[in-house]
Order: C-alpha cells, then sequence, then structure tokens
C-alpha cells in the first residue's frame, strides 16, 4: 500500500484483507505496482479515485502498462479533523 504507516491506503488494506496480512508500505503509486509485479506482495493496494484529484491518472498509467489486474474494490469515507487547544477560529484561513 501506499505508506507511510497510518494512510488511507494502509486503512482500506486493513479493511478489504483483515489484519492477519503483512503490510508492505510503499513510498510511492510506483513501489506498490513493482513489489506486485515482482512478488514482493501478493497484492497492492492503491488509489483509482478521490475527492480531490478525481481519477488517480498515475494508478491509471501503471494500470495500462503492468501485468496486474483490479481483484476488488473498497470505499473509504474520508474525514478530516481540525484539531487546536484554543476553542477560538482566529488565525485559522
Amino acid at each position: 500500500y501506499l505508506g507511510p504507516a497510518g494512510t488511507f491506503s494502509e486503512e482500506a488494506a486493513l479493511r478489504f484483507f483483515g489484519s492477519s496480512i503483512h503490510k508492505i508500505p510503499c513510498n510511492s503509486f510506483d513501489e506498490v505496482f513493482h513489489a506486485a509485479t515482482c512478488g514482493n506482495a501478493q497484492y497492492g493496494v492503491v488509489a483509482l479515485e478521490n475527492s480531490t484529484e478525481g481519477v488517480v491518472t498515475r494508478t491509471l498509467d501503471l494500470l495500462l502498462h503492468s501485468p496486474l489486474h483490479i481483484v476488488g474494490e473498497i470505499s473509504l469515507l474520508i474525514r478530516h479533523h481540525l484539531l487546536r487547544n484554543t476553542n477560538e477560529l482566529d488565525g485559522v484561513e
């Protein structure tokens, strides 16, 4: 999965495969594809789309030029929370 630990890709891997998997965090989409292609990993977990970018073009480009196939899908509701020491909005843009 696209790492480091604690990313949404890791969460997707855990939800899809369960907590008994051996996780291999990768630094890029290319590294995820390489790990799965060369046999260092049985599966790779990458984003196909997100609310910021829409379709993740790097994933689609890699799918076109690799022997890998999509075997499953999981959707995650992504929420971010803004935390602060004071209960004021001053300085927040």
